[in-house]
C-alpha cells in the first residue's frame, strides 16, 4: 500500500477515489493465509518464500513480477485519468 500512496499525484486525489485506487482488483493477488502473512508487505524481488513451504520457484518469481509490474502501470495510469478528470472537471 506504501508503495501506491507514494506514487505521484496520488495525495492529490479525494480521499474517495484514493481508497477506489487502493481497492482495484489489478492490487490483489490471492495467497493462502500463511503464505500472505510470511509474504507481508514484501514485493515479489526481496520475499525469499516461506520458512515451512520453501523458496520461491523462479518461474514464479519472474510471473509475479510480471504482474506487480502490470499492476503498477495500471495503477499509475488510473492516477492519472482521475487526476486529468478532475482538471477538467474545474
Amino acid at each position: 500500500m506504501k508503495e501506491i500512496t507514494d506514487m505521484e499525484g496520488f495525495d492529490l486525489l479525494p480521499r474517495e477515489q484514493q481508497i477506489e485506487v487502493l481497492n482495484m482488483d489489478v492490487n490483489f493477488v490471492g495467497l493462502g493465509k500463511p503464505t500472505n502473512a510470511s509474504k507481508n508487505a514484501k514485493d515479489w524481488s526481496t520475499w525469499p518464500g516461506h520458512p515451512k513451504y520453501g523458496k520461491v520457484p523462479e518461474i514464479i518469481r519472474l510471473e509475479m513480477l510480471e504482474r506487480e509490474a502490470v499492476a503498477r502501470e495500471a495503477l499509475k495510469k488510473s492516477i492519472k485519468e482521475r487526476l486529468q478528470s478532475i482538471e477538467n472537471n474545474s
